[in-house]
């Protein structure tokens, strides 16, 4: 289906998930978030190789209240980096091509806490598994589903991850030029 190259891609992701936070006096709290990014990828060399970069934006709620503390929620803008790699799945699913692959990814954050004026930066990184669904009627248009490890030094934190479980919509122009 792909013989041609598909060329650069431009999306934009939607998610929620959680993080795990824990400051040195007490322990691991979870605390529900959700994600927005803009993305653009551009392949290296052949189809399965990609760089990328991202936009975003991701509120953190309040912990629970659970065991008398809780941590503060807080926002983030960030910029992410990363290479992936993909490879088309030998099997299809109603009329459905599929790739799966990985990310590994680096996060440039600035945040503020909820309620103040408190802003903090922190870097991060992160590995990525991600499974891609292109229609073969739009072959221009594809969904992708991405599950992430992200790890978070903060300064405030012990230990701190998140895990956005996102839903991504990329558009491939060059692949919708050549239908046109």
């Amino acid at each position: 289906m792909f013989a041609q190259s598909r060329g650069f891609s431009v999306g934009l992701s939607g998610g929620t998930g959680i993080a795990l936070n824990k400051n040195s006096t007490y322990s691991v709290k979870m605390q529900p978030g959700i994600d927005y990014n803009f993305c653009i990828e551009l392949p290296l060399f052949t189809d399965n190789l990609h760089f990328g970069s991202a936009v975003g934006y991701t509120h953190w709620s309040i912990s629970s209240l659970s065991y008398g503390y809780l941590y503060k929620g807080y926002s983030n803008s960030y910029i992410k980096l990363y290479v992936s790699y993909q490879r088309p799945l030998p099997w299809r699913f109603l009329r459905l091509s599929m790739w799966a692959g990985g990310s590994v990814a680096g996060f440039a954050s600035i945040n503020e806490y909820d309620y103040t004026n408190l802003d903090f930066f922190y870097p991060s990184m992160g590995v990525e598994t991600f499974l891609e669904v292109v229609p073969d009627t739009m072959p221009f248009i594809s969904f992708t589903a991405v599950l992430p490890y992200i790890y978070n030094f903060r300064p405030d934190m012990q230990y701190s991850s998140s895990h956005i479980f996102s839903i991504q919509l990329k558009l491939y122009p060059l692949v919708l030029w050549r239908r046109l």
